[in-house]
């Protein structure tokens, strides 16, 4: 299984193990609150908060990915149409996204990808909701990008993740 760790204003990459029996995997649906899309094709996940602060720097927008299914990859380790990738926003008491003041990150966007190919958010034990789920059925070069809002209003600057994804065999 592979496992990577992504960031915006960072270079480095920290590898991960993901315990599957420590998230959940929910369906999304047209009818999920927590979704909202724009006409860009920009997907907005909203996350409750209600904590107040008066100093703001703008959210570091971060990400851990893993692939659910590796037995989809192609010989060469490309996703495919069939494969499923988890990104997290934390996992495990780490947050890969995260504000430098210590506000909450109260919604998410990602955009870059056909409609449909978010198909699930992960919760934590406790249903804080903590990354999606993607699967890209359409073969093709993709740039996903991901950015964060703090409590404040504030947006990260974006993260773009280049995905080629060849068709399923």
């Amino acid at each position: 299984m592979e496992n990577k760790v992504l960031f915006s204003e960072e270079t480095e990459s920290k590898s991960i193990s993901i315990d599957t029996e420590k998230i959940n995997i929910n369906p999304i649906t047209s009818s999920s609150s927590l979704l909202k899309v724009s006409s860009d094709d920009i997907t907005t996940i909203n996350i409750e908060s209600n904590a107040d602060d008066s100093t703001n720097h703008a959210p570091v927008a971060g990400l851990a990915y893993s692939i659910l299914n590796p037995a989809t990859l192609t010989s060469d380790n490309y996703l495919t149409t069939n494969t499923q990738v988890a990104w997290l926003l934390s996992y495990n008491g780490v947050n890969y996204s995260y504000d430098p003041d210590g506000d909450s990150i109260i919604a998410f966007q990602v955009g870059g990808l056909p409609s449909g190919s978010i198909t699930s958010s992960v919760t934590d034990s406790n249903g804080t909701v903590i990354g999606f789920v993607v699967q890209v059925t359409t073969a093709g070069t993709y740039k996903m990008n991901f950015r964060c809002e703090d409590e404040h209003g504030l947006w990260s600057s974006y993260l773009v993740v280049n995905m080629t994804i060849k068709a399923a065999s």
